[in-house]
């Protein structure tokens, strides 16, 4: 399946095919979301679409994904806490998931939006460690949005150049990871160089 069999969809089924395309991304739907967002953006330019209406629905895409698979992950987490067999390394890994979230969640929730690898696993791990959806879901879902106008602009801009929006989404999206991951590791980097600062003063707070 390419984007030209997406484009068939929406021509034949109209604007909830978009829907359906970015669904099948949780079952690992070759066509990347970029691809499907620039899509939409370039059957707007076209005429094919109307801009408010297929903007929201590749928004809606987008975060409906986000929430399904929070969802999954919040039913797994309550599963497997109730599965006393499976202690041992499910524990452990669940444990260290919950001290990388407390630490960097907000952060990893928001970015990962924008990291290919880590978009559909990260809303599954902060259901499964049971972030409360109202702390997930604005950071997540702003991003989401975000990322919604940058890809579903450059398909605008491009206009029906489809093959041409699958090479570009491949590339754009990676640069955008490499970016997205340069910003975490300036992000540790400066909790790390600040934290002996903040033992310091716990120590002088304790001494005093």
């Amino acid at each position: 399946m390419d984007v030209h069999a997406v484009l068939e969809w929406v021509s034949q089924h109209g604007i909830i095919a978009l829907l359906f395309a970015f669904s099948l991304g949780l079952i690992g739907m070759p066509v990347p979301n970029e691809a499907i967002a620039m899509l939409a953006g370039g059957l707007v330019t076209i005429g094919m679409l109307k801009p408010g209406p297929a903007f929201a629905v590749t928004g809606l895409g987008v975060t409906g994904v986000l929430t399904v698979e929070y969802l999954l992950g919040r039913v797994f987490g309550f599963w497997s806490s109730r599965q006393r067999k499976l202690g041992g390394v499910m524990a452990t890994r669940l444990l260290r998931a919950k001290h990388f979230h407390d630490r960097y969640g907000p952060w990893a929730w928001g970015l990962a939006v924008f990291l290919p690898l880590l978009r559909h696993g990260v809303p599954l791990i902060a259901g499964c460690q049971r972030i409360p959806f109202r702390r997930y879901a604005p950071i997540a879902y702003g991003m989401a949005w975000l990322w919604t106008a940058l890809f579903f602009g450059l398909g605008m801009l491009l206009g029906n150049a489809w093959d041409t929006m699958v090479e570009l989404s491949h590339d754009i999206a990676w640069s955008l990871a490499v970016i997205t991951l340069l910003i975490l590791a300036g992000i540790v980097y400066k909790q790390c160089k600040t934290a002996p600062g903040k033992v310091d003063e716990m120590r002088k707070e304790h001494v005093g």
